[in-house]
């Protein structure tokens, strides 16, 4: 992303009303446009190495590598499906540590699940903030850089609200920034954004960056959805990627110039899933994630 195309994205996602963070300003990107559908802009569908899933959390053997797919399954520096955890206690404390603001809930619950009867079941009402757990197993990672995985489910019940949400996000030592994998939601003007994957950095008082998935293709409900992310931590040559259901979302690819300043990716040392939200909402947002996994190289999907 050149400077001069950040800069515009930037003053787009200074825009948003509301706020993405507890210090204020919310991010997006603005502009209009639609599109329904499913995901078909760029990249190669994954080809090989179902990792494991479901059991209990581990940590796989094997240093982390380069990004790509294909081949022989990876070694898992983390891999869990929640299967081995209490239905409607938190996950195992030993792995995953809860970060809750406000009135949401995060549970295991064995109502649905990707893989095998079990899942992480949250319920994010309006101005719950954040209902994430995270961990710290995998970390630190060769050359700040890994790959991740999940599977999320949203229930058909969604706000109508334009509410920026995020299902994921990394968090590490330098800078309290957060980098950030979720969405635009705008049930009831589906022309701007409707319901879209986005990508940000927020850095917590500073402001953020965002890029979003044009032609923005709709985040459907009701099914549950592969996502796999690349960061790249390393000084000078920051960068992300973004899959959904096997094929690379080339508008959120994210490289050095992104990252400049303010922007640039910490040095990983937690990940966060569960569900945020910035702005109210009419009704909660209930979801549910799944086959957790971290990785040095690609995972894949099933």
């Amino acid at each position: 992303m050149s400077a001069a195309t950040k800069a515009v994205v930037l003053a787009a996602a200074l825009a948003f009303a509301g706020a993405c963070s507890e210090s204020g300003g919310d991010g997006g990107a603005g502009g209009s446009g639609g599109g329904g559908g499913t995901p078909s802009d760029g990249g190669t569908p994954n080809a090989g190495g179902n990792p494991s899933s479901g059991g209990s959390p581990g940590v796989g053997a094997g240093e982390p590598g380069g990004g790509g797919s294909g081949g022989s399954p990876q070694a898992l520096l983390l891999s869990d499906g929640f299967e081995a955890d209490a239905v409607g206690a938190m996950p195992d404390p030993d792995t995953w540590v809860p970060s809750i603001t406000g009135d949401g809930t995060i549970e295991v619950s064995n109502e649905r699940a990707h893989n095998g009867t079990q899942s992480l079941h949250v319920v994010s009402p309006s101005g719950s903030y954040e209902t994430f757990v995270h961990t710290t197993m995998p970390f630190p990672v060769t050359n700040n850089t890994f790959w991740g995985r999940l599977y999320f489910y949203i229930d058909s019940t969604m706000p109508t609200d334009f509410v920026h949400w995020t299902v994921m996000e990394a968090r590490g030592q330098g800078s309290d920034n957060r980098v950030r994998i979720g969405g635009i939601n705008n049930g009831s003007d589906q022309g701007f954004y409707g319901h879209s994957f986005l990508f940000n950095v927020e850095t917590q008082g500073q402001g953020e960056i965002a890029i979003d998935d044009e032609p923005r293709p709709q985040v459907p409900a009701g099914t549950w959805m592969c996502i796999e992310w690349m960061y790249k931590g390393v000084e000078g040559q920051n960068e992300s990627r973004f899959f959904w259901d096997g094929v690379e979302r080339t508008k959120l690819h994210a490289e050095v110039d992104f990252f400049e300043g303010i922007y640039a990716m910490p040095a990983f040392d937690r990940l966060y899933v569960g569900w945020g939200i910035y702005q109210p909402i009419d009704e909660p947002y209930e979801v549910w994630i799944d086959d957790v996994a971290v990785a040095g190289e690609r995972i894949g999907c099933d």
